[in-house]
């Protein structure tokens, strides 16, 4: 029969056995996807993408508030583009991740993607 000082002690030493388990996971950033929220793409912050050959970082996820239910942010991808890098349907892809088609737009500061995903 276990006793409750025993259970603590057993359980405490468990925790201690795996305490490096929880940091490692969650330093690990949510996979992307065409679907993937706001949330998940803040976790990408600062990591590198390549964008139809050229190398963009995301800089920022901006999410903006709306009366409804869902989500509503953008993304800013900056980096060094070449001019002709404009408004138009473009391929992002991040080493070991597959690649998705995001909508980016030009502005004075990089690329902006934005996502309207809104449920009611």
């Amino acid at each position: 029969m276990i006793n409750k000082r025993s259970f603590l002690k057993s359980g405490a030493t468990a925790m201690l056995a795996c305490g490096g388990t929880p940091v490692a996971m969650a330093s690990v950033p949510a996979s992307l996807s065409d679907f993937a929220g706001a949330a998940t793409w803040l976790a990408h912050v600062g990591q590198v993408f390549d964008l139809d050959g050229h190398a963009v970082t995301l800089q920022a996820v901006s999410q903006h508030a709306t009366g409804q239910a869902g989500e509503q942010f953008s993304l800013t991808f900056g980096g060094a583009l070449p001019p002709d890098l404009g408004e138009r349907l473009h391929t992002l892809t991040q080493p070991g991740a597959g690649a998705m088609q995001l909508y980016l737009t030009r502005t004075g500061h990089g690329l902006r993607a934005d996502f309207c995903r809104l449920t009611g």
